[in-house]
């Protein structure tokens, strides 16, 4: 009896010891007042939008990332399904400003302009490149878009 109180004993000392000594978390969840990030692509579904005939388009648009004002912070572009796509400027320590009027990456003609992030090994920016993204069943490829 008294051995086994004593294993419980020391079971609950290694379970106690060990509860305070967890690593920190790899990533930490920011709130859209502390990094000036607001985009949500938000999906507003009808009738005509459905996952059978459009089965990407729940996957999102996608992210970009690249230092775009060649200021040595990288920047992040969200390219939105439904909703306007988004560029944002990093001001550094995790603060972003909205900067997508200004740098001209906003809606065409009504609808979201989806964009490439490109780099080439000569270059010194990172630059946008307009990629449409036709309607309807016959879609092209990120491949072929922006070459």
């Amino acid at each position: 009896m008294r051995t086994r109180s004593f294993a419980h004993s020391v079971a609950l000392l290694l379970l106690a010891a060990g509860c305070g000594r967890g690593e920190r978390p790899l990533f930490e969840l920011l709130r859209p007042a502390q990094t000036g990030i607001t985009f949500a692509n938000t999906i507003t579904p009808h009738d005509s939008v459905n996952v059978q005939r459009d089965v990407y388009l729940y996957n999102g648009a996608g992210v970009a990332v690249g230092d775009v004002d060649n200021d040595g912070l990288p920047d992040i572009f969200f390219a939105g399904n439904m909703v306007s796509s988004r560029l944002y400027r990093n001001k550094g320590k995790m603060q972003f400003e909205d900067v997508t009027a200004r740098a001209g990456v906003g809606p065409r003609g009504g609808r979201p302009a989806r964009r490439w992030l490109t780099s080439t090994a000569t270059a010194t920016w990172t630059s946008t490149s307009p990629c449409p993204v036709p309607n309807g069943p016959r879609r092209q490829s990120a491949r072929t878009c922006c070459s």
